[in-house]
């Protein structure tokens, strides 16, 4: 019950959410980290900066660069990038993909199923594209589904506590 007034403490009602849609989803980008465990060769060491990569425009570049620059996610300094190739964000410890790659979010998330990259969409469709995380209003507020066996399948273990927030996990009682 804490893990959910930790997430969700922050999370406005829909009336409100007109423009802070954004700013919910980078606060969550934050703190996933807490409860997701890469495979150790993507975390070599905490000297090394935790990467969050935004392909493509999206408003949540822009909420994420207000992040105080002394901020460390996984006792990690953190690190924003913003491309518009997928080469250039593959090294990253968390893909946003923005809407400008609806069409593609299948190719992408393929291309990206190479690394151990959480892969985190608002896109429609998300989840069933194989995104490991998508945004969505559910209930009037910003939730989350999960794609766990995605994310097992490049060696991210996501915390069982997190998996409880979600409103679908891939799990067969979904």
């Amino acid at each position: 019950m804490l893990l959910a007034s930790y997430f969700w403490s922050a999370v406005p009602a829909y009336a409100e959410l007109e423009g802070k849609a954004e700013v919910v989803a980078a606060a969550f980008l934050v703190k996933f980290p807490n409860f997701i465990v890469w495979p150790q060769t993507a975390a070599e060491s905490t000297t090394e900066p935790f990467v969050i990569a935004v392909l493509g425009d999206s408003h949540i570049y822009d909420k994420l660069s207000k992040i105080d620059p002394e901020v460390r996610i996984a006792e990690r300094p953190l690190i924003l990038k913003k491309s518009n190739s997928v080469d250039a964000v593959a090294g990253a410890q968390i893909v946003f993909i923005s809407d400008d790659f609806s069409s593609q979010l299948g190719s992408v998330v393929e291309k990206l199923a190479d690394y151990p990259v959480l892969t985190v969409t608002d896109i429609s469709g998300g989840y069933e594209q194989g995104a490991m995380i998508t945004f969505l209003v559910h209930d009037n507020r910003v939730a989350f589904k999960i794609n766990r066996p995605q994310a097992e399948k490049v060696g991210l273990d996501i915390s069982f506590r997190l998996l409880q927030i979600a409103i679908k996990t891939g799990e067969q009682n979904d």
